[in-house]
């Protein structure tokens, strides 16, 4: 029977359980459609906040778990900024409040930033002499220290601190007759917390039942029988002697707990001392075993290495001219090319359904290159440029070439993907980082700053080496035009972006339509403007780089294997 009951317990734990992860997501799409709809920056900051908090309360997988906390983070820091820009200490006071119960609620949360941001909170409201709101937080901190004493030995005295003061605060209200039915359940267990606190401390006990009364008193003036609870005073001091027995056994198995521990510890050190001892001896016998292998391993050895050191300078010499030959032709063209150009003399040219060709231009190189020292306009493109080189290796792109200030790669080719338009999305946004940390470089050192335009398209192209000197890898085709067009056409410091390519990579990134643009051949088409990672999808709130989550993804749509 107990059993069936024990099932039938569980069950209903579980059904409450993903009944409320349901309500957060309901929440939290509430919130998120309410924050891309207003226009009020209170609301925005607020909003913002609530959102952050929603994220770190949501429960999934270890990995799904660091994407929340790293989404809440980058919105409830985007709360702040808003609430510092508007300088409105209402707000203000509400925005830390929220921070502080997010930092709470995460897992494996910065409890000591909660609680700074509690007193910040605390603080704006005490200049403001709002006397109820700093009793919410000081309720806030009380029930903090109190759920939390395991952390730090002095957060009981703490806990019984901060409800007192809330309690001084609530009880002139409470004899205005002020208070709501909600308020009187909080004042009812302000009152009941001190009476725990001092029950576990070993208080005095006519100190702790006047607690238990005083709670039940306020719990009997609330209008709301819901809201009442139990009401009659036997079962608060029934409470107040079980919280007495239970200090007491905490006490009593803590004492007993260590000396089992200590016991163990004992047993384990001696223990460990023979078998130490042994080892000690079986090393000692394996050591001879081994100098007398090393031995005859070291003489063998020598005979084996005065017979290959001469074959192997004769190989080092043929190596070295054959390296030198590979290695240009590899830094020309792509490898599967280059093998096909020594195996046949000639590569043929393929087509592609589906490949992503990116553009990036200096904006005005012109106008600096005519006040500017060649050999430094050199440097600096060469510093871009070779910046660009390792960025496009990483994320499996193919660099084309370049032409003065322009700079032309694309994905999939020679080997054929399906995340080509992903990739280069990704390439451009680390292209667009490096290009604003190089900017701030040369602010600081008052030099004339460099900008950058990015433009990429999707779809079919022809690709390979034509002619018979001076071999070089190249593309054509109208999706080379249209990349060039959301180039040309693009904003500065901005990654421009086609239709094709946006319906690729709308579920990965943030976008933002910017427009139509004239494009040879097809008259208008429309253009947007990627702003970054899907935040829940990033490692951070930058937006630059994946996260697990994000490649988990990319494995649903069948863009790379799970």
């Amino acid at each position: 029977m107990r059993e069936k009951q024990g099932k039938i317990l569980t069950i209903v734990l579980l059904c409450l359980i993903a009944q409320h992860s349901y309500a957060q997501k309901i929440h939290l799409d509430s919130v998120r459609q309410a924050l891309f709809t207003t226009r009020n920056d209170t609301a925005k900051a607020i909003l913002r906040m609530d959102y952050a908090l929603t994220l770190v309360k949501l429960d999934g997988t270890p990995g799904q778990v660091v994407a929340y906390n790293n989404a809440a983070l980058y919105h409830a820091k985007l709360g702040i900024s808003i609430a510092k820009r508007l300088n409105d200490p209402k707000t203000l006071s509400k925005v830390y409040t929220f921070m502080g119960q997010i930092h709470e609620n995460a897992k494996g949360g910065d409890y000591a930033k909660a609680v700074d941001n509690y007193n910040k909170a605390l603080e704006i409201f005490k200049e403001r002499q709002d006397s109820i709101s700093q009793a919410a937080v000081l309720i806030k901190l009380a029930r903090f220290y109190y759920n939390f004493n395991y952390l730090n030995t002095d957060y009981y005295d703490k806990s019984l601190e901060t409800a007192q003061k809330a309690i001084q605060i609530l009880e002139v209200f409470y004899q205005q007759n002020k208070l709501s039915d909600p308020w009187l359940v909080k004042f009812s267990d302000m009152y009941e917390t001190v009476g725990d606190i001092k029950a576990w401390k070993g208080g005095d006990n006519q100190e702790i039942l006047n607690s238990y009364e005083r709670s039940h008193e306020i719990r009997s003036s609330i209008d709301d029988d819901k809201l009442k609870g139990k009401s009659l005073k036997y079962d608060y001091m029934l409470r107040f002697r079980d919280s007495q027995k239970k200090a007491a056994d905490q006490r009593l198995w803590a004492a007993v707990i260590g000396l089992v521990l200590i016991l163990v510890f004992a047993a384990f050190m001696v223990y460990g001392f023979f078998l130490l001892r042994k080892k000690r001896n079986d090393l000692a016998e394996q050591n001879i075993k081994i100098e007398r292998m090393n031995a005859e391993i070291k003489h063998r050895s020598e005979e084996i290495m005065e017979q290959s050191e001469q074959l192997k300078l004769a190989n080092e010499e043929i190596n070295l001219e054959k390296d030198k030959s590979d290695k240009l032709l590899l830094n020309i063209l792509p490898s599967d090319v280059a093998e096909e150009l020594k195996v046949n003399g000639r590569s043929q040219v393929r087509n592609y359904d589906m490949a992503t060709v990116m553009f990036t231009d200096f904006k005005g190189f012109t106008k600096i290159a005519s006040f500017t020292d060649p050999a430094e306009i050199v440097k600096n493109l060469d510093t871009c440029f070779a910046a660009f080189d390792q960025i496009i290796e990483e994320y499996n792109l193919e660099k084309i070439k370049t032409i003065g200030d322009a700079y032309m790669c694309v994905g999939g080719i020679p080997n054929e993907n399906k995340s080509n338009a992903v990739d280069a999305t990704l390439a451009a946004l680390s292209i667009r980082k490096f290009m604003a940390d190089f900017r701030t470089e040369k602010l600081l050192r008052g030099e004339q700053v460099w900008e950058l335009r990015l433009g990429i398209n999707t779809g079919p192209l022809i690709a390979g080496v034509i002619g018979t000197k001076k071999f070089a890898y190249d593309v054509w085709g109208d999706t080379v035009n249209t990349a060039s067009r959301m180039e040309s056409n693009g904003v500065v410091n901005e990654i421009s972006v086609s239709q094709v390519t946006y319906e690729l990579v709308k579920d990965f990134f943030e976008c933002e339509y910017h427009g139509k643009v004239q494009a040879k051949g097809k008259g208008e088409i429309d253009m947007y403007l990627v702003k970054g990672i899907i935040p829940e999808l990033s490692e951070s709130y930058e937006g630059i780089k994946p996260n697990e989550l994000f490649r988990e993804k990319m494995a649903e749509h069948g863009l790379i294997d799970a």
